[in-house]
């Protein structure tokens, strides 16, 4: 029987608290993120002189051309990224791999040769810092000899990089955390509000086509796609997928999902949806997911909270 798939509904603002508090639902609100900092110079890719202090000799300002990671690389300066990274590939490796696996059709497809990011494609397999090296966003964009790379940065308040650390708002965008976690009337966002206190942030970078392990989180999730494209599979947390009782990853490995049964012996009930710069989604806790980017680059982020 073939998997049941469905699209992550797109809610209205005010369907927020409903749907985070009550049916504990993943949904998407489109260009809920546009406002973002970081989601507005990324996604420009044009930039002059001028906006970069910088003085002409005829005093006319020079446009020049930067993509979304040129410019958060810019940002980032010195400060060094856990990167996971595929092994090392040459372009016409890549080229004949390609050609000997076709790439599916369909835009929410990746070629075979997509980089899985347990670094063994293996679905018992979890990410450690022992699969991962350190390195600058400068390096990891101009290190081409690694076929995929992909950047997590766990907690942006350990960075001393305070630019970086402003790029990624303490808090969602309102008015999804007022509609989700506190007062929808107020614009109070103090930790010791009405609003409930964020747990974590997260910066993540791809570059190549890269898929996460499936796995689950313990906490709720608000997460914005600042640039590029990232495309999501959801599964509900009453599907048993953990090969041990509270494994965080699950027992199948995404490329499997397609052919796999559920519980109940049908096809599993998954959910997708494909991000773009500035959409705004919301996970909750102990939904099983897998995160995929495309074969270009793409940048994200997300906040992390106690479930309800």
């Amino acid at each position: 029987m073939s998997t049941r798939r469905c699209t992550v509904p797109e809610i209205s603002v005010d369907e927020i608290r409903d749907f985070v508090q009550t049916q504990r639902q993943p949904f998407v609100i489109r260009c809920a993120g546009r406002n973002l900092e970081i989601v507005k110079r990324c996604s420009s890719r044009r930039r002059t002189a001028d906006e970069e202090g910088v003085d002409t000799a005829d005093g006319n300002s020079k446009e020049r051309i930067a993509t979304g990671i040129e410019w958060l690389a810019e940002q980032a300066g010195s400060t060094r990224f856990r990167v996971f990274v595929s092994r090392p590939a040459q372009k016409q490796q890549q080229q004949q791999q390609q050609q000997q696996r076709p790439q599916q059709q369909g835009t929410d497809n990746l070629p075979a040769s997509t980089f899985t990011l347990d670094g063994t494609d293996h679905p018992d397999a979890i990410l450690t810092t022992s699969m991962s090296t350190e390195m600058t966003l400068e390096e990891m964009m101009k290190d081409e000899n690694w076929h995929c790379r992909y950047m997590v940065e766990d907690d942006l308040i350990s960075t001393d990089n305070a630019t970086l650390q402003s790029l990624v708002p303490l808090r969602p965008p309102s008015p999804l955390m007022l509609q989700a976690y506190g007062n929808a009337d107020s614009d109070d966002q103090s930790t010791t509000g009405t609003l409930r206190k964020v747990k974590q942030r997260q910066l993540f970078v791809s570059f190549g086509p890269c898929q996460t392990q499936l796995h689950r989180d313990c906490f709720d999730n608000f997460y914005v796609c600042a640039f590029g494209l990232r495309r999501w599979t959801l599964l509900p947390p009453n599907e048993s997928l953990a090969r041990e009782a509270g494994s965080v990853s699950a027992s199948l490995s995404p490329s499997s999902l397609s052919s796999s049964k559920g519980t109940d012996g049908s096809g599993l009930g998954l959910v997708t949806t494909t991000l773009h710069a500035g959409d705004a989604m919301f996970v909750p806790a102990d939904h099983w997911h897998s995160v995929r980017s495309d074969s270009s680059s793409s940048v994200a982020l997300n906040w992390y909270f106690e479930p309800l």
